[in-house]
């Protein structure tokens, strides 16, 4: 598998750990097929997250993280979030960023997860409820 198709599969894998309940009947038949020949069909992981609303958003989340993070490493300011309540600010206009290191942390070590028993990947698409296989094999991390 090349490098660009293990991040998909990465980013699928980290979608899934996201969700809170199973996937329709009609994607888990999907996912199925597609775990029976993941080599051959990774591609179609891409089509089934940007076509599915509930992985979308955590999909290309995962997906970003996984590919700007070298491009990022090293560069720019770090923002930290504010440390005023929202009294205190007053009517003055938000120029914070909010705190999404937790968020960013969890997502590196669910990722870590996945690329540590990536192997683990197509027994997760050909599982019953995928949802429930990935959160057993990778970890759940809420949303």
């Amino acid at each position: 598998m090349k490098d660009a198709e293990v991040i998909i599969v990465q980013a699928f894998m980290a979608a899934l750990c996201q969700q809170r309940e199973p996937l329709s009947h009609d994607i888990q038949v999907k996912l199925t097929q597609i775990g029976q020949s993941l080599e051959t069909r990774v591609r179609d992981l891409v089509t089934l997250a940007k076509n599915t609303p509930a992985l979308a958003t955590f999909y290309y989340n995962a997906y970003d993280l996984l590919t700007q993070a070298a491009a990022e490493r090293g560069t720019g300011l770090d923002f930290l979030p504010g440390d005023r309540t929202r009294e205190q600010r007053g009517r003055e206009t938000e120029n914070i960023t909010p705190d999404v290191r937790n968020n960013i942390e969890n997502m590196n070590k669910l990722l870590v997860a996945i690329e540590d028993r990536f192997d683990k990947t197509s027994e997760v698409l050909r599982a019953p409820d995928s949802v429930k296989a990935a959160w057993q094999i990778f970890g759940q991390l809420s949303n």
